[in-house]
């Protein structure tokens, strides 16, 4: 009687670990509480658009977030696809114009869309816009000139 009490409270334990675990739309887990913890760890190698604090790079490899290849594209930012989001964050910083999140029919997140602006990131002008899904960059856009360019062109 006392196996079966302790195997009772065991499932119970187990179940009520299971529903607390952030579903995800990918198998390998990458969710939006993934997204941030990777924004705040990556992004501190470019802590605003003319602070770069190339130290941080090494602490990156060290802790596996990103290899020692991609650490020696950072400075000169050379994101490809199908680099891992840290990249991204190592690459342009956390100072994005804008962060748009997509999620499937049960709001597991299936991709964000990273917009960074010359005005306040390290990116050439007019500026650049990176999809990641799945953790890893799955396109990479550079923004149109604003129209005013656009009009002054002959």
């Amino acid at each position: 009687m006392r196996h079966i009490i302790l195997a009772i409270a065991y499932v119970s334990v187990l179940s009520g670990c299971v529903s607390t675990v952030e579903k995800s739309a990918y198998t390998s887990g990458w969710t939006q509480k993934h997204s941030l913890k990777t924004q705040e760890q990556c992004g501190l190698v470019w802590i605003d658009k003319d602070h770069y604090m190339p130290g941080n790079l090494q602490v990156l490899v060290t802790y596996g977030l990103l290899t020692s290849e991609q650490a020696a594209r950072v400075p000169t930012k050379e994101l490809r696809v199908g680099d891992p989001e840290c990249m991204v964050h190592a690459t342009f910083g956390i100072t994005q114009s804008r962060v748009v999140s997509s999620r499937d029919a049960k709001q597991h997140l299936i991709s964000v869309r990273f917009t960074y602006r010359c005005e306040n990131s390290p990116v050439g002008c007019p500026g650049v816009e990176v999809d990641v899904a799945d953790n890893h960059v799955a396109s990479i856009t550079p923004l149109p000139p604003p129209k005013a360019e656009l009009m002054r062109q002959p």
